[in-house]
């Protein structure tokens, strides 16, 4: 978050991607920083065939 604050990120904008962080950490139950490549492949397309979708995380 330091990153986004220094390099002028809107608030809103830092909200958003904690949100959808925070949602693909749930949906692996485990740190994001645990996450495969893979399982950001399997997440993209686990929301790309729900309704889910990047607009209602």
């Amino acid at each position: 978050m330091d990153y986004m604050t220094l390099n002028r990120y809107s608030p809103v904008t830092i909200k958003h991607y904690m949100i959808i962080m925070n949602a693909f950490a749930k949906y692996h139950n485990k740190s994001s920083d645990l996450i495969t490549q893979e399982e950001i492949q399997e997440y993209l397309l686990y929301i790309s065939g729900t309704k889910i979708g990047m607009g209602n995380l």
